[in-house]
C-alpha cells in the first residue's frame, strides 16, 4: 500500500518564510501612497459637500523608500517561488518507502 505522507522540508518552510515576508513587503510599500489616495479621495468628498470645512492634511510620500521597499518584497517573492519550485522537484525525484 503506498501512502503519501506530509513532509516539511528546510527548503519548503524557507520558501514560506520568504513568500510571507515578500508579501508583508509588498503590501509595506503600498501602505504610503494607498493612504494618499484616500486622503485626497476624502478631501475632493469634503470639498463638494462642504466647501467652507477643513481638509485632512496630505501626508508626504517617500518615493525613495517605496521603491526600495517593492524592490525587496518582489526580491523575497522571487527567491521564495524559486526555492518552492526547487524543494517540489527535490521531492518528486526522491526515493520514496513502500
Amino acid at each position: 500500500m503506498n501512502s503519501r505522507r506530509f513532509h516539511i522540508t528546510v527548503r519548503s518552510a524557507l520558501a514560506g518564510f520568504l513568500l510571507m515576508g515578500g508579501l508583508q513587503a509588498l503590501i509595506l510599500s503600498l501602505r504610503e501612497p494607498l493612504s494618499s489616495g484616500a486622503i485626497a479621495v476624502a478631501n475632493w468628498f469634503i470639498g463638494k459637500i462642504r466647501p467652507d470645512a477643513f481638509k485632512l492634511r496630505g501626508t508626504a510620500i517617500d518615493w525613495t523608500f517605496f521603491e526600495a521597499e517593492m524592490i525587496i518584497g518582489l526580491i523575497l517573492v522571487m527567491l521564495a517561488i524559486g526555492f518552492g519550485a526547487s524543494a517540489l522537484r527535490s521531492s518528486k525525484s526522491g526515493v520514496r518507502s513502500q
